[in-house]
C-alpha cells in the first residue's frame, strides 16, 4: 500500500467492495480491507492447523497481547479492557453484572430505576427492558429531540432526569439513528456527582473518535472495532473502571469464572477469536492512513454533503456540525409510513433498484436517513441518494412501494 496519505476511490479497491454500488453505509458492519481479512487467514490458518496448541498455548498470550495494544489506542488500563464479540455483547455483560451486584448488596428495589435516552440502539432497549422485569426495577427513556440545538440540550435534558432513583444510565457516544456524538465527558462527571453508575454504549466511536477512557472514568464503556476500525466482524472492547472490575463478567460462564476480569472474558469456551488478533494489523493499517487525516477528512465530507441534505429534504441542518463526525442523519417528512418495517423496504427497494446501500429507521415518529462518511467515499457517492430525497422523486419511490 502506497504510505502516502489518500482518500477517495483512489483507495477503494483495498476493500473487497462490489464495485457496482455506493456503499454508504460502513457504520452499521463496518468494512474490512483485504489486507487484515488476508491476516485474519494467516490466524485461522494457524489455529486449525494444531487447535490444542493454539488454544492452550498461543491464544490466551497472543488475546492478552493485542488487548494491550487496544489499550493503549484508546487510553485505558489492560487488566480491565477485554475483548467481545459486539458491543451488544459487552453492554448486557455489563447491564447484567451490575445489576445482580446491586441485588446481591440489597440496593436494588420497584422503586430503582435503569435510565437510557430514546436515541438507545434497539437492542440495548430490549436487554434493559428485560433486566428490568428480570431485576424487578423501572425501565425508562429520557426524550432527546431531534432536530435539536447543540450538546447543551442532551447533556441538560439528562442531567435533569437523575435522581436518587436511578439505579443505572445508560447512553450513548455517538446515537445509533441519529449520528450525533453525545457530551458524554460531562454527562458522566454529572452522573459520577450524583451516583449513577454509567455505561457509556461507543459502539460507533473507536475509530471514529479519539479516546481516553481512563480519563472519562465511566464505570463501563463498550465499543466495536469492526465499524470504524476495519477489523474483521465480531471485535469490541468492553472497559470496566477499576472500582467495576471484579464485578465485572461474562454473559457465559466457562472453566475461568472466578479468576479476575481478564480471564474470565478471554475464554468463554471454543470461539474464532482471529477477529481479535487482527487488531494490531488494523491499528498498522489506520496509521498508515494516517489516523488524525482519516478522522478529519471523514469529518470534512460529511460537512461538504451536509447542505446538499439540507436542499434536498428541505430540513434545516438537524444538529450543530460540532455533534458528528462520520455520519450524520436527516427527518424525511415526508414518508408516508413510520415503522421499522417500511425502513426495511425502503432500503432494499434502495438497493435494488439504485445500487446504493444505506439505513432507513424511524425515530419520534420520524423516518430518518442517516449516511456515513468512510474513507473511501467522496461527495459524487452520495448523488444518488439526494436524487432520491427530492420530494417528487421522493413520492414516486412510495408509490412503488405502495405506501398509498
Amino acid at each position: 500500500m502506497d504510505k502516502t496519505p489518500r482518500f477517495g476511490h483512489a483507495i477503494r479497491h483495498w476493500w473487497p467492495l462490489d464495485t457496482d454500488i455506493d456503499f454508504l453505509n460502513p457504520a452499521s458492519f463496518g468494512a474490512t480491507p483485504h489486507e487484515i481479512l488476508a491476516a485474519q487467514s494467516v490466524w485461522r490458518d494457524r489455529m486449525e492447523r494444531n487447535p490444542m496448541h493454539f488454544f492452550l498455548d498461543v491464544l490466551p498470550l497472543e488475546v492478552r497481547r493485542q488487548a494491550s495494544l487496544l489499550a493503549e489506542f484508546v487510553g485505558a488500563d489492560a487488566d480491565r479492557l477485554v475483548f467481545v464479540e459486539n458491543a451488544t455483547n459487552g453492554v448486557q455483560a455489563a447491564i447484567w453484572s451490575h445489576l445482580r451486584e446491586r441485588r446481591d448488596a440489597g440496593k436494588l428495589s420497584a422503586e430503582r430505576e435503569i435510565i437510557t435516552t430514546d436515541q438507545v440502539y434497539p437492542a440495548v432497549r430490549n436487554m434493559m427492558r428485560l433486566a428490568a422485569r428480570e431485576f424487578g426495577t423501572g425501565y425508562r427513556e429520557i426524550h432527546i429531540p431531534f432536530p435539536l440545538s447543540g450538546a447543551d440540550e442532551v447533556r441538560d435534558r439528562i442531567a435533569a432526569e437523575l435522581g436518587e432513583r436511578c439505579a443505572l444510565l445508560v447512553v450513548d457516544h455517538v446515537a445509533s439513528p441519529t449520528g450525533l456524538v453525545f457530551p458524554v465527558h460531562a454527562i458522566v462527571a454529572n452522573a459520577r456527582e450524583r451516583g449513577v453508575a454509567v455505561i457509556v454504549d461507543g459502539a460507533h466511536a473507536p475509530g471514529m473518535l479519539p479516546l481516553d477512557l481512563d480519563a472519562l472514568d465511566a464505570d463501563w464503556y463498550v465499543g466495536n472495532c469492526h465499524k470504524w476500525m476495519f477489523t474483521p466482524k465480531s471485535c469490541a472492547l468492553l472497559y470496566a473502571a477499576e472500582r467495576r472490575a471484579a464485578h465485572t463478567h461474562p454473559n457465559v460462564v466457562s472453566l475461568t469464572v472466578g479468576k479476575g476480569m481478564p480471564a474470565e472474558f478471554d475464554y468463554v469456551g471454543t470461539r474464532d477469536c482471529t477477529a481479535f488478533l487482527c487488531l494490531e494489523a488494523s491499528l498498522e493499517f489506520m496509521r498508515r492512513l494516517g489516523i488524525d487525516g482519516m478522522r478529519r477528512y471523514q469529518s470534512d465530507l460529511v460537512a461538504e454533503i451536509r447542505p446538499r441534505f439540507s436542499a434536498a429534504t428541505g430540513v434545516d441542518t438537524p444538529a450543530p456540525h460540532d455533534m458528528t463526525a462520520g455520519m450524520l442523519a436527516f427527518p424525511l417528512y415526508g414518508a408516508r409510513r413510520m415503522d421499522s418495517d417500511s425502513a426495511r423496504q425502503l432500503r432494499a427497494h434502495c438497493y435494488r433498484t439504485r445500487k446504493f446501500e444505506v439505513p432507513f429507521m424511524v425515530h419520534d415518529n420520524h423516518m430518518l436517513v442517516r449516511a456515513a462518511a468512510q474513507v473511501f467515499n467522496e461527495a459524487g457517492d452520495y448523488d444518488a441518494l439526494l436524487e432520491l430525497l427530492s420530494e417528487a422523486e421522493f413520492n414516486k419511490v412510495q408509490t412503488e412501494l405502495g405506501w398509498n
